[in-house]
């Protein structure tokens, strides 16, 4: 079961309750904070060597722990990049079109849900 790391966890909480039912994680607490885009930036160069602000970094720590970094700049957007950023944790990718579309089924699954 995810347990989301907020603020404001009640405005989340449906994305919670979605993703539960779709991806039925095991024990799963993930922090979401939201970074200036000059500070997301570095880590992308850091992490994934690409010198350029991103929407959304997500790091597994482990199987129950992970972490979802917003730049400030796409906060509109934050209930998509969330979920995003969980099916990143949970193992989901986008590195081809295959996998790019398996996650992009399971993103429009719970996005319909929340």
């Amino acid at each position: 079961m995810l347990t989301l790391i907020l603020t404001n966890k009640k405005k989340y909480s449906t994305i919670e309750k979605a993703f539960n039912k779709i991806i039925k994680p095991n024990k799963l607490a993930v922090t979401v904070s939201f970074v200036p885009d000059k500070e997301i930036k570095r880590i992308n160069k850091i992490y994934r060597q690409q010198n350029k602000v991103t929407d959304v970094l997500s790091f597994s720590y482990s199987e129950s722990l992970g972490e979802i970094l917003i730049a400030k700049k796409y906060q509109r957007e934050v209930n998509k990049l969330i979920i995003h950023g969980l099916l990143h944790i949970v193992g989901y990718d986008h590195n081809n079109l295959k996998e790019a579309k398996k996650m992009s089924q399971k993103e429009r699954q719970i996005i319909k849900l929340c």
